[in-house]
């Protein structure tokens, strides 16, 4: 499994459970298509590696509603707050991965279909 998948997952099972998991960004598929529900999408970028650590860099993107509105944009920040302290606050994810937060909320910024989202960085390393 990706570490991507894997930092997803975690994110999801512990602090935003009512958002969609996205695999790709494609706003014209699931679940982009859905209109009323919230998305998280999560991308690595590969780092060194040597014989004792794998290191990768994770960018948590966490989507609002389609056609949002205020109100939404500010309880997508605050689930995005949410996420950034309890990272922040549980430093592994399991026995093999760590992670901490390398860049804060950033955004928003806002997609073709008129959904708000930010972003947070995150590196993950393991042995």
């Amino acid at each position: 499994m990706r570490v991507s998948d894997v930092v997803r997952d975690y994110i999801r099972l512990n602090t935003a459970a009512d958002y969609l998991p996205a695999v790709t960004w494609n706003e014209d598929r699931s679940p982009f298509d859905s209109q009323t529900g919230k998305i998280i999408f999560t991308k690595q970028t590969g780092r060194p590696v040597d014989a004792y650590v794998r290191q990768a860099d994770v960018e948590i993107l966490l989507f609002s509603v389609q056609n949002a509105n205020n109100e939404d944009l500010n309880a997508l920040y605050n689930d995005a707050e949410t996420i950034t302290e309890y990272i922040k606050a549980n430093f592994a994810i399991n026995d093999d991965l760590r992670i901490t937060v390398t860049q804060d909320v950033t955004g928003p910024y806002i997609t073709a279909q008129n959904r708000y989202f930010y972003r947070i960085s995150v590196l993950t390393y393991s042995e």
